[in-house]
């Protein structure tokens, strides 16, 4: 299976990743504050 690995730089860490999980369904895996969040769906994992 592939798998897929994004990085984003966003100016609003908290309202990109709200937008993620609510719009597209992404599940957040891990949440290290206001440094960087690492959302998933399936095989595709975006670190924002």
């Amino acid at each position: 299976m592939i798998k897929i690995s994004v990085s984003i730089d966003v100016s609003n860490l908290k309202k990109t990743a709200v937008f993620y999980v609510e719009a597209i369904g992404y599940n957040k895996v891990l949440d290290q504050g206001f440094d960087m969040v690492v959302l998933s769906v399936e095989n595709c994992d975006i670190y924002l």
